[in-house]
Formats: structure tokens, C-alpha cells, sequence
């Protein structure tokens, strides 16, 4: 079996969620198995999900709404 470079795991992951493509037509794009981009897929969401690439890359906006004076 031929090792994917992490850059072919991200790309992957990123072109699922930018497409929405079945696993099958991922795998067909990418010359893959089925089973090696949904491995390669879930391997990155949890990368994404875990403390520390979360804590440290992902910031939610303020929920505090400003909204404009009226200046008469």
C-alpha cells in the first residue's frame, strides 16, 4: 500500500467539504479506496476537534450585537 502524504489526507478532507462529494466520487477523483478517504477523512476531523489544534486555531466571534447610535 502507497503511503498518502498529509497534504493529499488535508486536500481530501478539504475537497469533501467544500464539495460534498460521496466518499466514491472522492475516492475515483484521488485514484483511492473508499475506505482509505473515509480513513483519511476522519483522521483530519479529529485533528481538528482535538484540544490543542482547537484551542489554539479556532475562535468564535463575539456574541455581543453593537448596533449604530442614531447621531441627530
Amino acid at each position: 500500500s502507497s503511503q498518502v502524504s498529509l497534504e493529499e489526507q488535508l486536500s481530501i478532507f478539504l475537497y469533501i467539504c467544500v464539495t460534498g462529494l460521496l466518499i466514491r466520487h472522492v475516492g475515483e477523483c484521488f485514484q483511492r479506496s473508499n475506505d482509505m478517504i473515509s480513513r483519511y477523512f476522519h483522521k483530519m476531523v479529529k485533528i481538528f476537534v482535538l484540544e490543542p489544534f482547537y484551542s489554539k486555531h479556532i475562535a468564535f466571534a463575539s456574541l455581543t450585537i453593537s448596533t449604530p447610535q442614531n447621531h441627530q
